[in-house]
């Protein structure tokens, strides 16, 4: 394998040897990844930027890269030729939740009483 061994879990030293295909700096993702990289001392370089995560997906298919994608658990499963990998250390993003004003419908409500559950557990 022209990458050599690859980790169980992802670091930021083991990728960034590798050419990689980012999100450019407009984004969070790509300040999220920055800061995930210089909690290691590391500032590499991408070698493709885009912010299209389908593209960025398809160039990583083709062997052009890799990448630090957000997991979807509702997008349809990758190109067989991807291999996902969990990352260490972890790296998160927060979200925010936004709903209708006004009169909740019962599935809303029940959404928000789940999420304040996790507040307060």
């Amino acid at each position: 394998a022209a990458w050599g061994r690859t980790p169980a879990r992802i670091t930021p030293a083991w990728l960034a040897e590798r050419p990689l295909i980012l999100n450019d700096a407009s984004t969070r993702l790509s300040r999220l990844t920055a800061e995930w990289f210089a909690g290691a001392a590391l500032r590499p370089t991408a070698r493709i930027e885009l912010n299209y995560n389908d593209a960025i997906k398809s160039l990583v298919a083709a062997g052009y890269g890799a990448t630090l994608l957000p997991h979807e658990s509702t997008a349809p499963p990758p190109d067989p030729r991807i291999r996902m990998l969990p990352v260490r250390p972890a790296l998160w993003r927060p979200l925010g939740l936004a709903w209708r004003s006004g009169a909740l419908e019962p599935a809303t409500e029940v959404v928000l009483a789940v999420l304040r559950g996790f507040r307060q557990g």
